[in-house]
């Protein structure tokens, strides 16, 4: 096990790892967001900067394909998105400038504010890379927004969806890789506190699916389980999908032994 003595001044709300595994992202009531580097068997800060001008709650990456991108969100009702840009894998930039939105030579660029909010935000979850880059975001105000980058590389331009759910909390996306895209959200209502929710992709409207039955008393997060290796056979898609991995390992398995 691993200590790292972060450097935060305040509570840390939140720590979340890269797709990898080799990063961390560190934010806090410092307003200070951290990334962090696995070298040899240590973890070393390669970037440290003020993102927000609130406690900062959530910080999330999104899927490498994208880049090396993260959002956050704060008190300040503020999400933003934030871009490391290519950079030689050998150098660690251990650099900070304070004083900028670009931290060291090579830091990471704010390329977007999200200010739609009207009250704190919760909660902010990347999608699923086959839905494209989509962050999904929880807010005290009574909507939960779902935007869109209509421009992968430039990450200047965002569409929105949203909908009315009182009290959301926080939420998480289905990671399943097939069928629509689906969230589950937790809410501070101790009666009706975990809703299941879908995407039509025709009218591209979210309605609720399914109310679960939880715990009677606030929810403050949710997380799917890891679907690899679940299917369920009386889903047309499943079925053929489980029929194309069966046939795929059958068939390396006949190269194999020369059958």
């Amino acid at each position: 096990m691993a200590t790292v003595e972060t450097g935060h001044s305040e509570l840390i709300h939140d720590i979340s790892f890269d797709h990898y595994g080799r990063r961390l992202a560190t934010c806090s009531s410092d307003r200070q967001i951290k990334i962090w580097e696995r070298i040899s068997d240590s973890w070393t800060c390669c970037a440290s900067w003020e993102a927000h001008s609130g406690p900062i709650l959530r910080v999330c990456w999104a899927h490498p394909e994208f880049g090396q991108v993260i959002a956050s969100c704060s008190t300040d009702k503020v999400v933003n998105i934030w871009e490391e840009p290519a950079r030689d894998p050998n150098i660690l930039n251990s650099s900070v400038n304070t004083n900028s939105n670009v931290i060291g030579t090579k830091g990471w660029i704010s390329k977007t504010k999200m200010v739609d909010f009207k009250d704190t935000v919760n909660d902010i979850k990347f999608s699923p890379r086959q839905f494209g880059l989509k962050l999904a975001t929880s807010c005290s105000d009574g909507v939960v927004r779902v935007y869109e980058a209509t421009d992968t590389v430039n990450l200047e331009s965002w569409q929105m969806e949203q909908f009315d759910l009182p009290k959301n909390k926080c939420l998480s996306w289905n990671p399943a890789i097939v069928g629509t895209s689906i969230l589950v959200i937790g809410t501070d209502d101790v009666k009706n506190n975990l809703s299941i929710w879908e995407l039509n992709e025709n009218n591209r409207q979210w309605s609720q699916v399914q109310q679960l039955v939880g715990p009677q008393r606030a929810i403050t997060d949710v997380s799917w389980a890891p679907n690899i290796g679940r299917f369920d056979l009386n889903n047309s898609e499943y079925y053929y999908l489980f029929l194309i991995i069966l046939f795929i390992y059958f068939f390396f398995l006949c190269q194999h032994f020369k059958i």
